[in-house]
């Protein structure tokens, strides 16, 4: 596998087209894998290995239909995401690991702990949940059917999407695809009930945000026997970008307090 440089360590580059590399840190004890927003590339988590640890391994997932997979259809229901996902990150979760989701990602991410608990009997460490309602809940904003420029309108209203990629014509007309298909994963999911994760789940939000408003995000404490803990922010649905340094410190601390405590079974 070819090695590059990455945060000042030295990694190694995974030939898989679900993961974004370079991912491998020989000093880490901890993966922490994230989903993007509907319409989101796996890029946006750039940044992010700058304020974690050391120790704290970044996988950044890139969903068909976006980024390098562009050619690649995108998935129109949540159920056929997960069990590829998951066997495409099966032979890398050598150490503890957690999952964040940002709106569609963290539906995406809370399924995904559940298949790798129920097919491959693995259990995450923390679910880390952004700007989402509970899965229990439905979509509360269906709007997939709409025509693309009621669509992008509402998107707008709604501040569903950064505002910089809305008035980009050109980049709307390559998005839409993927974005519309992304807006049927969420409308058409369809929660099965289950019994309560084991792990804690922490909840960050928006204070201003329409599409997983403050009370819908205290609904995620039925989803987990373990610690449950919510943050909101100022802002509306893209508050985690304003507010990253603050939520990357609490997931930082989060995960710290998980290595301190017993494998998950």
């Amino acid at each position: 596998m070819p090695v590059s440089r990455f945060n000042g360590a030295s990694t190694v580059t995974l030939r898989n087209s679900w993961l974004v590399g370079p991912q491998l840190k020989a000093s880490s004890r901890f993966q922490l894998i994230c989903i993007p927003y509907a319409g989101g590339s796996a890029y946006i988590f750039n940044n992010w290995p700058k304020h974690l640890p050391e120790w704290v391994q970044l996988c950044a997932i890139q969903l068909p239909g976006r980024g390098r997979r562009i050619k690649e259809p995108p998935f129109t229901r949540l159920s056929a995401i997960v069990p590829p996902l998951v066997e495409a990150l099966l032979p890398h979760l050598k150490k503890r690991f957690a999952f964040f989701g940002h709106s569609m990602g963290a539906l995406i991410s809370f399924e995904a702990i559940r298949e790798l608990r129920r097919i491959h009997k693995l259990g995450a460490s923390h679910l880390f949940v952004s700007g989402c309602f509970a899965p229990h809940m439905p979509d509360p904003n269906p709007l997939h059917s709409l025509p693309d420029h009621e669509l992008i309108c509402e998107l707008k209203r709604l501040q569903g999407i950064a505002p910089a990629q809305l008035d980009n014509s050109e980049l709307m007309q390559l998005m839409l695809p993927a974005l519309r298909a992304d807006c049927l994963v969420t409308e058409t999911y369809a929660y099965q009930d289950d019994s309560p994760l084991e792990c804690p789940i922490t909840v960050f939000g928006g204070a201003e945000d329409t599409i997983a408003k403050e009370q819908d995000l205290t609904q995620w404490r039925r989803h987990t026997n373990g610690r449950f803990s919510r943050y909101v922010f100022p802002g509306k649905h893209f508050f985690f970008e304003a507010a990253e340094t603050s939520i990357l410190q609490i997931v930082s601390r989060e995960i710290g307090k998980t290595l301190d405590a017993p494998a998950p079974i």
